[in-house]
């Protein structure tokens, strides 16, 4: 069943000499924008977010999908997070712009070096049990009756 079916068709079918057509075939149908040179891939949002988005949406996306290039043995990188990328060969994690790389500003996260041991600190004494000492007694003094 498509859409020049007559019962998948919306409204009243178009007969001409006993053969049911479709609205496409006279020219009714609904056209595309074609994308434009300048919004690109953006023409996908049609008349929403204004021309200006749109080019810089394109801009960057016609970046993203080029093969990014590890700046270090020239392998391929794949992001991994908004601004962190990993090389596939040589294993470094490194991080970039969000969503292409530049040789110019990319900072590698140096590895944890072994630290030397710190020495042990003395233990604080903990708090003895207080030894109750026996409480120094006044004399009572004898009142005469």
């Amino acid at each position: 069943m498509g859409r020049c079916d007559p019962g998948s068709n919306p409204g009243n079918p178009i007969v001409n000499k006993g053969k049911v057509t479709c609205k496409e075939n006279l020219g009714f149908h609904t056209i595309k924008m074609p994308k434009s040179k300048l919004t690109k891939a953006a023409g996908r949002f049609g008349a929403r977010y204004g021309q200006r988005v749109k080019r810089k949406i394109a801009k960057i996306e016609g970046i993203q999908r080029k093969k990014q290039v590890c700046p270090f043995c020239n392998g391929r990188v794949k992001r991994v997070s908004k601004g962190i990328w990993t090389c596939k060969k040589c294993k470094r994690k490194f991080a970039a712009h969000a969503y292409y790389i530049e040789k110019g500003s990319i900072t590698v996260k140096k590895e944890e070096s072994k630290k030397p041991e710190k020495k042990e600190k003395k233990q604080k004494p903990t708090k003895k049990a207080k030894v109750l000492k026996p409480k120094k007694t006044t004399k009572n003094k004898v009142t005469k009756k």
